[in-house]
Formats: structure tokens, sequence, C-alpha cells
């Protein structure tokens, strides 16, 4: 098996996919929350967070950051999770031998 060595082109490939994997979806989702005027923030229930406090609608940054907050959140839940399922699994592969 030849023995690939990782470029520069390479290490920016992966920064611009976990880039877009995490700025992506939360942003789409408050574009089109934007573009149709539905309301996200039933989401989150925050009493410091009054988006409607802009006179002339919801600035776009306001609709990002809580759907952002909750994207990054999520991930770490699922993170979290794997791992727990990864150590039991070798915690309990280690105890049958």
């Amino acid at each position: 098996m030849k023995n690939y060595k990782n470029s520069r082109s390479t290490v920016c490939l992966l920064v611009a996919t976990l880039g877009l994997y995490f700025f992506l979806p939360p942003t789409l989702i408050a574009l089109v929350c934007q573009a149709f005027n539905l309301n996200p923030f039933f989401l989150i229930r925050s009493w410091h967070l009054n988006p409607f406090s802009a006179a002339r609608g919801i600035p776009l940054y306001q609709t990002v950051v809580p759907i952002l907050i909750v994207w990054a959140l999520a991930n770490v839940l699922i993170a979290a999770i794997f791992l727990a399922i990864v150590s039991l699994y070798r915690r309990l592969g280690r105890a049958e031998h």
C-alpha cells in the first residue's frame, strides 16, 4: 500500500468542509425563515433575547446566532453520545478477554 502525505490543499479542503457543515444548516434555516417571514425563535425561550426589538424586522444575525447555538449544542450532544458508546464498547470488549 502506498504511503500518501497530506498536502496543504487536503487540510484546506477539510477545514472548508468543517466550516460548511457547521455554518450552512443554521444559515439556510435563517434565510428560509427570513424569506417566508417565519419565527424560528419558538425553539429558544430565552428571557434576555428580544429579537423583535428591531423597528424594521428581524436582522439576519439575530436569526442565525440562536440557531447556530442550538446546532452547536446538538452536535456536542451527539458527539458525547457516540463517545460514551465507544468507551462502553471498549470497556465491555476488555472485560470479555
